[in-house]
């Protein structure tokens, strides 16, 4: 994605605000405002490149320990002389729902837990 971005001719700038720290990505769905976004499908048993088999779940489905596809595009933008680029969220797609719950292996954790 850094090399995609880099292709930007702004890039190179040294104040160009980047969408990636380290490994984490800063992805935007702004134009529902609070609303529950609505793009989040079943990704589970299909073949996730085809839109057609795809069915919308509710965002109460994705878990912290959720394995899921995201798609997104990548945006570039000029403001107040500061050149940038964002990262708009396309859809979610829940490939695996994951282990719900604590993980009890840990001695520390079953401690804390009793």
């Amino acid at each position: 994605m850094k090399d995609f971005i880099a292709t930007d001719p702004k890039a190179k700038e040294p104040a160009y605000r980047w969408p990636i720290t380290e490994n984490i990505l800063t992805i935007t769905s702004k134009e529902d405002g609070e609303s529950e976004y609505k793009y989040i499908w079943d990704g589970r048993d299909i073949d996730v490149k085809d839109i057609g088999q795809r069915e919308r779940i509710s965002a109460n489905h994705i878990q912290r320990d959720a394995e899921v596809y995201v798609e997104f595009t990548a945006k570039g933008y000029t403001a107040k002389k500061e050149h940038g680029s964002s990262l708009k969220l396309l859809s979610v797609g829940l490939l695996d729902e994951g282990i719900s719950g604590y993980n009890f292996d840990s001695p520390s954790k079953k401690r804390r837990m009793q």
